[in-house]
């Protein structure tokens, strides 16, 4: 069409951060992910840098435990890397009070800065983690350092701790 400006594509944040050759994940109208992509690697390592990062929350160390010259590299090789979201055909499951929970991956589209570790059972948040900017463990979030665990509370309204968490 003549005169007109051509389409431009959608960008986010999230799609800023996307390794590049690396295709969007196509989702279903259900939200769940067609072409389950491969159980990423826990450790990576960055010629550009000479940087190895642990990409398993539960495994990895806090930002503030690197050595401050090289906090900003760090940062940015996880930046590179995006959030771990692994997708499992079963989670963990956790006996509630009434009935056992457990991790839902549909969440990872609701909370792409979301993050899950396999060997805590427990999530994080990514950006949280990157940023944090104080040493006083009792300063930060359960969502930052120790991870989560509480599924009954995800889902649960105005208190949704992962939304009271961003407040």
């Amino acid at each position: 069409m003549e005169g007109q400006p051509p389409l431009k594509k959608n960008k986010n944040l999230f799609s800023f951060f996307q390794r590049a050759g690396r295709p969007a994940e196509s989702t279903t109208s259900e939200g769940l992910t067609e072409d389950l992509p491969s159980f990423p690697s826990e450790v990576e390592h960055h010629s550009s840098s000479n940087i190895s990062i642990e990409r398993e929350p539960g495994k990895r160390k806090q930002i503030l435990e690197f050595p401050s010259n090289l906090g900003d590299e760090i940062r940015v090789a996880y930046l590179k890397a995006g959030p771990y979201q692994p997708r499992l055909v079963d989670y963990r499951k956790t006996r509630g009070k009434s009935q056992f929970r457990c991790f839902q991956a549909k969440w990872f589209n609701q909370f792409p800065w979301l993050e899950y570790s396999p060997t805590t059972d427990r999530v994080y948040f990514f950006y949280c983690y990157l940023f944090q900017n104080d040493g006083n463990p009792s300063n930060c979030s359960a969502l930052v350092t120790s991870g989560y665990n509480k599924w009954k509370r995800v889902n649960d309204g105005a208190k949704c701790v992962f939304l009271t968490h961003l407040r």
